[in-house]
């Protein structure tokens, strides 16, 4: 089993399909291997088999249900797919098992509330993450953002802030991604325009990389680049909220841009 899981992770990126199938076969092998279901998990995750990843996730609980990053991950699954009664109900078993990442299981239930438009819970939950962590850039964006909506609710501004939410891309945002290996990333762009294209500047993880591309009706395409010469294509595309809406590394990575007011 364990040669096969080995197997498996040299596949992930150029092979994902190889990837699984070494996975399911690990499996076969040993049905109650924790490891290998959860990185079948994680892989189902990255080629967007949601359903099969949320099957991969209950069966880790079945396995050991004292495991908060799967509580997490299912959160996750649940928040994107708009299920979100059981995305919070996942998010607060996660955090009664203390985590070392609770500040970021506090965002996520945040920005759960916001997606439900319960401002008053998605400012409390924010302000908890920052209490446990003041250097957690999007649980501050995010809170940012939850009291603009709140302060445009109470002074009935909030309709021409959409407006130019949905028709100018330029601004700044927090990023929420995950690489292709499953692994989740946080941090901050900036979006210029110049001329017919659009310049983008990252900073993820302390490290900063930039790109540039054009906007073909809601699609926005960018070719980045970093200090080290990795480079490759990030398609955005652009929701009625503002949110952008990413994908790279051949549909296997995914990155979301949401506007900070």
């Amino acid at each position: 089993v364990e040669s096969l899981l080995a197997q498996a992770k040299e596949q992930w990126d150029s092979d994902p399909a190889k990837a699984q199938k070494l996975l399911e076969q690990a499996l076969s092998l040993d049905p109650n291997h924790f490891d290998a279901v959860m990185q079948l998990g994680r892989l189902l995750t990255v080629r967007k088999d949601l359903p099969a990843a949320i099957r991969q996730y209950q069966e880790a609980l079945r396995i050991n249900s004292q495991s908060a990053e799967v509580y997490f991950n299912l959160g996750y699954l649940y928040l994107i797919q708009g299920d979100y009664g059981s995305a919070i109900k996942h998010y607060e078993a996660c955090l009664r098992l203390s985590p070392p990442y609770q500040d970021e299981v506090l965002t996520n239930l945040g920005v759960v509330y916001l997606k439900k438009n319960d401002l008053a819970q998605a400012q409390l939950f924010l302000k908890r993450a920052l209490d446990l962590n003041s250097k957690n850039d999007l649980a501050r964006n995010y809170l940012k953002a939850v009291e603009a909506r709140t302060a445009g609710a109470l002074t009935g501004g909030g309709s021409s802030a959409a407006q130019s939410t949905v028709t100018g891309l330029e601004g700044d945002y927090s990023v929420a991604g995950v690489n292709p290996d499953g692994s989740k990333y946080n941090g901050t762009a900036v979006i210029k325009r110049q001329g017919a294209e659009y310049v983008v500047n990252w900073e993820i993880a302390g490290k900063k990389h930039s790109g540039r591309g054009s906007l073909s009706g809601k699609i926005l395409r960018v070719k980045w680049r970093t200090s080290s010469g990795q480079g490759g294509w990030v398609s955005y595309t652009l929701k009625p909220t503002g949110l952008l809406e990413g994908t790279w590394a051949g549909g296997r990575g995914t990155e979301n841009l949401t506007r900070v007011p």
